[in-house]
């Protein structure tokens, strides 16, 4: 069986971050330009925070 390029990155991605976009997309279903927009936005939102908070005590908090 010969497996797409997507598949073959989205599987060489950590679990927990498909897990994390999993749970962020949802059930699997058609989603719209906008859907997908949100989802990209939100996950690079929660990123930037993370960062934030990391930066602001000094990297304790991975």
């Amino acid at each position: 069986m010969t497996t797409s390029p997507i598949t073959t990155a989205w599987e060489s991605l950590p679990l927990n971050i498909r897990r994390a976009a999993e749970e962020a997309v949802g059930n699997l279903r058609p989603m719209s330009h906008a859907e997908i927009l949100l989802v990209i936005a939100q996950a690079i939102a929660a990123e930037r925070q993370r960062l934030k908070i990391s930066h602001d005590d000094g990297g304790k908090r991975g």
